[in-house]
């Protein structure tokens, strides 16, 4: 899979942008704080819905579109095995709202033209993005290894994006109802119903994530023996309901609710639900050494991008189709030969975006097989020949 073309309007840094793009390596050189992040975040946003690093929409329209009223917008146009498909991101905001400061922002998306919610567009191209800030995912909470957990599955499953959405909003109906019963202002029967519906979603997302941690283990482990010569990293998915029956879902489910009754004193104390996928995690280990903990941030960083390769090839295998890899300056803290190995799959991959500061080392090979560009204060230049 990759993205033919892609159109930006009022997004971050860019005022407007037409940029065709070509199947193999893309690289955008350029100083920090001129688009180049920024330019990947779109193209990842298309695929998720989501940006990798804002905290809301606002952050990424331009400012001077806001005070216009304007609108911002996102277009990609992506070739895949089932031919053509445009997925178009639209950001919308109404100045006249009166909300905080007077702006509010409302996102649409579109696919082929036909508004979609995001359940159903999530998964249609497919990313992976590797970025300096990823050795958070190793050494950073529990929430930023299950949201690398999350993300796989939502490119890999449409029903596993429902089945989170609903539990998230079943978890936090049911913490609502702790909070009452710790006041006195609700009844324990009346747990009965959310245990029942917490379960039932929480069954799924669980059984799923079990699934993938154990091809990422796989395939992680591979792709770091390669990057750390021979050192062995395990990776292992660890559950707060103890799985005594198995680890299909009907087990998982009965495992589950078993799990939940035992623990109503505490999270009603608590005023919040103590067990479930929201409080898992996923623990990686070099040669028996918990990395969060124990580890060198040289194997941090090695077991991040390692994690990363492994989530390509997971997506792959699922899916009979390469991701578009996405690169952002992640060669800086890498030496020659890790250098080398990380770009083997940069020329694998049947589409990959590389961004870098200029000066930095790139292996010739590849940059003899890449469109080269600059990228300057938000517009694009290109400033080689690659291949035709």
């Amino acid at each position: 899979m990759y993205i033919k073309h892609l159109s930006l309007l009022d997004f971050r840094n860019y005022e407007s942008l037409e940029l065709p793009l070509s199947p193999g390596v893309s690289v955008f050189l350029g100083a920090n704080g001129q688009g180049k992040s920024n330019l990947l975040e779109s193209i990842y946003m298309l695929c998720l819905t989501k940006s990798p690093r804002a905290e809301g929409d606002r952050e990424v329209v331009r400012f001077q579109a806001i005070a216009d009223g304007g609108l911002a917008q996102v277009t990609g146009l992506f070739q895949g095995s089932e031919g053509d498909t445009r997925v178009q991101m639209d950001l919308l905001w109404d100045a006249s709202s009166g909300e905080g400061d007077g702006f509010h922002i409302k996102k649409r998306l579109r696919v082929n033209g036909i508004y979609r919610a995001a359940s159903e567009t999530v998964g249609r191209a497919m990313a992976v993005l590797f970025r300096a800030e990823d050795i958070e995912v190793v050494t950073g909470p529990p929430a930023e290894r299950r949201r690398l957990l999350d993300v796989l599955l939502s490119l890999l499953d449409r029903r596993y994006l429902r089945s989170l959405q609903r539990f998230q909003a079943v978890l936090e109906q049911r913490n609502h109802l702790l909070r009452m019963m710790r006041d006195g202002q609700a009844q324990r029967g009346e747990l009965d119903y959310w245990d029942g519906e917490l379960c039932r979603e929480g069954s799924y997302v669980l059984a799923r994530r079990l699934e993938v941690a154990a091809r990422l283990s796989a395939l992680g482990r591979e792709c770091y023996e390669r990057l750390a010569s021979g050192e062995r990293m395990d990776v292992s998915y660890v559950s707060t309901i103890p799985l005594r029956g198995g680890e299909g879902e009907e087990d998982i489910r009965q495992s589950y609710i078993e799990s939940l009754v035992s623990h109503h004193d505490k999270d009603v104390a608590a005023g919040a639900t103590t067990v479930g996928p929201h409080r898992d995690d996923l623990r990686l280990r070099v040669e028996g050494k918990e990395l969060s903990a124990y580890g060198s941030r040289g194997q941090a960083r090695l077991a991040a991008v390692a994690v990363r390769l492994a989530e390509a090839r997971v997506l792959h295998q699922a899916r009979g189709e390469w991701p578009i890899v996405l690169m952002d300056d992640v060669f800086s803290e890498l030496d020659p030969s890790r250098r080398r190995q990380v770009m083997g799959v940069a020329l694998e991959a049947e589409q990959a975006i590389i961004t870098a500061v200029e000066g930095t080392t790139l292996d010739d090979l590849l940059l003899e097989r890449s469109l080269r560009f600059e990228i300057r204060s938000g517009r694009v230049f290109r400033v080689g020949q690659g291949p035709s």
